[in-house]
């Protein structure tokens, strides 16, 4: 429970750190940060896992829980993931138009709606499964100079555009916001109830870090 909250703390830290380096104008290395409070967050949720696991009687060493949750890089991006974007740039954009709007204009029982809701539960879960490896390889642009696989172009984390950057940490800092008003509000049901009431016996807790929007752009709702 310490180590899961210890973790999600870390992850929010990490996020304001962004932030700051987004308003300094550092976008590349804001968008590394970003990556890496996704690790954490993923972390916070592994560690919530093996606590229900100890919960229901099983034991661990300290070491089984390390290796536990130091995965490969684009495993830990896959835990921390937990909703999916749709980029307006996408090369599935037009469709994506198509498919919403036949949505709106039929009846959810229709033939039309269920059609197209089910091809876009398909893209979605398309983009959920590159998310991880996309996410894992912009953190590796972001940070190194390398030539492409060309061999003729390099790769200059200076180039990261400013709208590139904010879409990175502001995505991050919704997921982040989802497990902070689970840990810290309460407003759930189920294992996360049980989870809250654990904490709050917890005397020295320390708070997490609020979440924060890059240029105030907060998540609708």
């Amino acid at each position: 429970m310490q180590g899961a909250h210890y973790a999600l703390e870390q992850c929010g830290r990490l996020l304001h750190d962004a932030i700051r380096l987004y308003q300094a104008e550092s976008y590349a290395t804001a968008k590394v940060l970003a990556a890496f409070a996704r690790e954490e967050l993923g972390k916070a949720r592994e560690l919530r896992a093996i606590r229900r696991e100890v919960l229901a009687g099983a034991t661990f060493t300290a070491k089984e829980v390390r290796n536990r949750c130091a995965p490969k890089h684009v495993t830990k991006q896959e835990r921390g993931q937990t909703s999916v974007i749709l980029k307006s740039d996408s090369n599935k954009s037009e469709e994506l138009g198509k498919l919403i709007s036949a949505m709106s204009a039929n009846d959810p029982l229709s033939p039309e709606y269920q059609q197209a809701d089910a091809r876009l539960t398909e893209i979605m879960d398309e983009i959920r499964k590159r998310a991880p490896k996309e996410r894992h390889e912009a953190r590796l642009n972001n940070l190194y100079v390398d030539p492409d696989d060309t061999g003729t172009v390099w790769n200059r984390p200076a180039t990261t555009t400013k709208a590139d950057a904010f879409e990175s940490v502001k995505h991050a800092v919704n997921d982040y916001s989802v497990q902070y008003q689970h840990y810290q509000l309460g407003n759930t049901n189920g294992e996360g109830k049980e989870l809250y009431d654990a904490l709050q016996q917890w005397g020295d807790r320390p708070d997490l870090p609020q979440p924060q929007w890059p240029e105030s752009v907060h998540r609708a709702g």
